[in-house]
């Protein structure tokens, strides 16, 4: 690519469901929203896959789109890149690795797409018509937009066919159509599943460890990753070390004890799996517990030692595990108990000098060791993350989920922890549904929500499904605009007194 003055490329995760050109529609809007003409004026725009992706590099279709804005002189390039940077809406979209690209490795991509140019008109000219009627507003400088300085949370939960992450990147585009200036702050909701350390790194703006760690096949080293959040607490997914069908849960471990090395104080697990392949001996083991089967020999840390396991020791477990608070946020359905686990756990027991309670399954054994707590609150979640002080400031509370049923609204679920603490915080809240059903009156029982249903049924098609979300949430935020338009219409004005009459008025009221 021949590169004129200077350029900035972005990388997006692309949704797979959406073409490129019309995943480029959306991330142009999104852009434009953020910055304004001086910043953007006479700028050059190109999208297409990202050449940088592994996928693309394989010659198979890549799930990252870069977009490069290129033309700009150097101070103009720097406010585009601390623009886009600084929009937690924006960031999203991007990708977690390195998702900038610079100058010098702009020179080596080939094939993008030309959109076309921003005129001084705010228009963009030329291209192939993906971004026809969009324009930059023409104002330069001290534009207002609508929504600049509201602060608005995007909190969903999983949809059948979205997740929340997905659904907050569509609320993201129809929040902005209709309140350009508006703050948008995500918090993607994840009880401990897939998903759990991602979803907390976005919502409290915490930064991902990369950590190399046993395989759960015990057949190598593997990339996981877990959170820091705050710089004192530790976010981990038991998802990132083991995966069904693995026999150890060894890789989990260590990445507790770099969190622990670390120096960390509070930790935080998220338990998807009841067993972990084997109960949680590769666990207990990563942290400094050995197991010996009767003839005094050491054991590996895997499903087939369970049935062995004699006695355990626990004079070597890292020091710091009775000196941090752990929090243990249990996702899983229950399990069939696996061979052995009985063993492991009167073993464990008698080493810890602590019974352990076996129904959590491995959840019970991470509490075991670190004397932490256990629970399937999601309101614990909340108050380990200190969800009130992420939601200061805040003007609403986008929310939803599939079907607001008496399950959706029981206490301890997600939806009913955020609408009760919202509620007490006086925030207003507003839904998306695909199904209204009896939770609707425990929901009102709470505070005075606004709810805008999707009407997606099974025989739908994903597409379908996604075209009718999009039109809910675009329908939702301009009824929210349509009030706040009402309030400022028809709320009279009172007349602008001058300082020294308004003094002379007060005194007379005296």
């Amino acid at each position: 690519m021949k590169i004129t003055r200077f350029a900035l490329g972005i990388r997006f995760a692309a949704m797979a469901e959406q073409p490129h050109k019309e995943f480029a529609r959306k991330i142009f809007e999104g852009i434009f929203s953020v910055l304004t003409l001086s910043e953007l004026e006479d700028l050059t725009l190109y999208g297409g896959a990202d050449p940088f992706s592994p996928a693309n590099a394989e010659g198979e279709e890549s799930d990252v789109y870069l977009v490069v804005l290129m033309g700009g002189k150097l101070k103009q390039m720097r406010k585009v890149y601390h623009a886009i940077a600084d929009d937690a809406a924006l960031d999203m979209y991007m990708v977690h690795n390195r998702p900038f690209v610079e100058n010098n490795r702009l020179y080596k991509v080939e094939g993008l797409d030309y959109f076309g140019q921003v005129r001084p008109n705010g228009r963009i000219e030329g291209g192939d018509g993906t971004l026809d009627g969009l324009s930059v507003p023409k104002k330069r400088g001290r534009r207002k937009p609508v929504g600049k300085g509201i602060r608005v949370m995007l909190a969903p939960a999983d949809y059948e066919r979205l997740t929340s992450t997905d659904a907050i990147k569509r609320m993201t585009v129809a929040a902005r159509r209709h309140f350009q200036g508006v703050k948008l702050a995500p918090f993607p909701i994840n009880d401990g599943g897939e998903g759990f350390g991602a979803s907390i790194v976005t919502a409290t703006g915490g930064a991902a460890r990369k950590i190399a760690v046993t395989s759960c096949m015990l057949d190598g080293r593997r990339d996981a990753y877990y959170g820091v959040v705050s710089g004192r607490t530790a976010v981990i997914e038991t998802a990132q070390g083991f995966s069904a069908g693995g026999i150890s849960s060894i890789g989990v471990g260590e990445m507790l004890r770099r969190a622990l090395d670390e120096g960390l104080k509070n930790i935080i697990i998220g338990v998807h799996d009841a067993q972990m392949g084997d109960g949680g001996m590769g666990f207990a083991r990563a942290l400094g517990v050995r197991f010996f089967d009767k003839d005094g020999t050491e054991l590996d840390a895997s499903r087939d030692a369970l049935p062995l396991i004699e006695r355990a020791e626990a004079d070597y477990i890292h020091p710091r595990m009775g000196e941090v608070k752990l929090l243990c946020i249990d996702a899983s359905s229950p399990a069939d108990a696996i061979a052995g686990i009985d063993r492991l756990n009167a073993a464990l027991s008698a080493a810890l000098g602590r019974e352990i309670d076996p129904s959590p399954g491995f959840a019970g054994i991470v509490c075991a060791l670190s004397g932490g707590r256990y629970s399937r609150d999601y309101d614990d979640l909340l108050e380990a993350i200190n969800f009130n002080k992420l939601a200061r400031n805040t003007a609403l509370v986008a929310t939803g989920c599939s079907a607001l049923d008496t399950e959706a609204m029981q206490p301890g679920r997600p939806m009913y922890c955020i609408v009760k603490r919202c509620a007490a915080l006086k925030i207003p809240v507003a839904m998306v549904v695909n199904q209204i059903g009896d939770g609707a009156a425990e929901l009102y029982s709470i505070t005075n929500a606004g709810i805008m249903t999707i009407g997606s049924s099974a025989a739908d098609t994903p597409e379908e499904t996604v075209r009718k979300f999009d039109s809910a949430a675009d329908r939702m935020f301009r009824f929210i605009r349509m009030g706040r338009d009402v309030e400022k219409i028809g709320a009279p004005k009172q007349p602008k007194l001058k300082p020294w009459l308004t003094l002379l008025i007060d005194s007379w009221k005296k």
